[in-house]
């Protein structure tokens, strides 16, 4: 009898002949739902490669193809080759290492991890890609000093997972404690062009925590921002003048947001938003 591992990687292989749109929705609808277990390596984006953890469902999604390569164009258009870019919530370093690989040996990458397992990835996915500009801080980040509980789904077993968070949504098992500080505190570098954050609804606390930096530096901004979090957020964001937009099917950035469910942005500093429009746009010209 053929076992769930075969089997997705069978149905990956052969999904691929079908149409695209096809292909995708078999994928994630499907495929992405199997069990399977195992490592693989696979190459994320041209040129940087990631280990990859079959038995997580984010990991199966990067395996899938569902990578989000029109986010990376985006940000390697505004992050200037030798630029500063931190990573908050760097799980297994995909952002990471394709960022440190734009900025090359002039620039650096700060990540921030605090899951132990996520951290053990992240080094090895650094070594793999010999990466030497990437700092990885191993805590997590908020809008005080103080230690959280990290949380992870209970029906995980073990190994890296993009689902770690600092509070539980009731049903989520402790995996151990983890310090936390401000970005205004652990930020002591003298450029900072790019903030992505990623932390499964702390992202406010994130924000306040890091609001002199911000105000210093004028950073672009990629975030996740929980239903829960969205009038808060946007508030702080729009107080600090920024603009708020989302990312388009075709690597554009609009100003229309969803009215429901968390919502991935880009936060333009107000100043530098025509700037930023002209750039997209000439580079879609030339797509």
């Amino acid at each position: 009898m053929i076992n769930s591992t075969s089997l997705f990687k069978a149905g990956t292989k052969l999904s691929g002949i079908l149409p695209q749109r096809i292909c995708n929705s078999l994928r994630f609808r499907v495929l992405a739902q199997i069990n399977a277990t195992g490592k693989i390596l696979e190459e994320v984006h041209p040129g940087v490669f990631l280990e990859l953890d079959l038995g997580d469902w984010l990991h199966r999604l990067y395996y899938l193809g569902f990578v989000e390569q029109n986010t990376f164009k985006i940000i390697k258009k505004l992050l200037p080759v030798d630029g500063t870019f931190v990573d908050i919530g760097a799980n297994i370093g995909i952002y990471s290492c394709i960022m440190a690989n734009h900025v090359g040996a002039k620039g650096s990458v700060i990540a921030f991890e605090p899951m132990p397992e996520n951290l053990a990835a992240l080094y090895s996915n650094i070594a793999l890609n010999q990466l030497k500009n990437i700092e990885v801080n191993e805590l997590a980040l908020s809008n005080r000093q103080k230690a959280f509980n990290l949380y992870v789904p209970s029906v995980h077993q073990q190994g890296a997972t993009g689902c770690t968070q600092v509070w539980n949504p009731g049903d989520w098992v402790s995996v151990g404690n983890t310090d936390a500080t401000t970005l205004d505190i652990a930020f002591q570098k003298q450029r900072l062009d790019f903030i992505k954050i990623d932390t499964q609804g702390h992202e406010l606390e994130i924000l306040q925590g890091a609001k002199l930096t911000i105000e210093r530096f004028q950073p672009f901004i990629l975030c996740e921002v929980f239903e829960e979090n969205r009038t808060k957020v946007f508030d702080l964001i729009k107080s600090w003048n920024y603009a708020i937009f989302t990312e388009t099917k075709d690597g554009y950035l609009s100003d229309f947001l969803p009215s429901s469910g968390w919502v991935d942005v880009f936060l333009i500093p107000q100043a530098k938003v025509e700037k930023v429009m002209a750039v997209l746009s000439k580079s879609k010209a030339h797509d």
